[in-house]
């Protein structure tokens, strides 16, 4: 095994060095592309004159598969996509969910159910 090192170890630094430099080079590149990525959406929405799907109401279903045993929210994308998906939406989740994402013990009703304005007031009026 020692021979091997000897023989090997050039081979072995330049390795190492070449992984070390690609990991490098990968996360500069995701903050230079990920920007150019989202210019170049804008610039398709501009063209074909559509935009980010937006719901017509606001209101969204909240799914208990979406929180983890202490209801708090176990899935950071979907919670992103509910928010941006109506401009009410992120009002009703600052009302709902503490300052960790955690559902507030007062509006475990809404789990596996519609939660709107009407459900939210319903939940406060006990």
């Amino acid at each position: 095994m020692g021979n091997f090192l000897t023989k090997n170890f050039v081979w072995l630094l330049a390795a190492g060095v070449g992984v070390y430099f690609y990991k490098q080079v990968d996360e500069k590149s995701k903050a230079i592309t990920k920007p150019i990525g989202n210019f170049l959406a804008q610039v398709q929405f501009a063209i074909n004159n559509s935009g980010d799907i937006k719901y017509p109401n606001a209101g969204f279903f909240l799914n208990s598969e979406k929180l983890d045993y202490t209801l708090k929210v176990n899935n950071l994308v979907w919670f992103d996509a509910i928010e941006k998906l109506h401009p009410a939406h992120k009002v009703f989740l600052d009302e709902i969910f503490d300052s960790d994402k955690r559902l507030k013990n007062q509006y475990r009703p809404l789990l596996n159910g519609l939660v709107d304005a009407d459900s939210i007031q319903t939940v406060k009026k006990g």
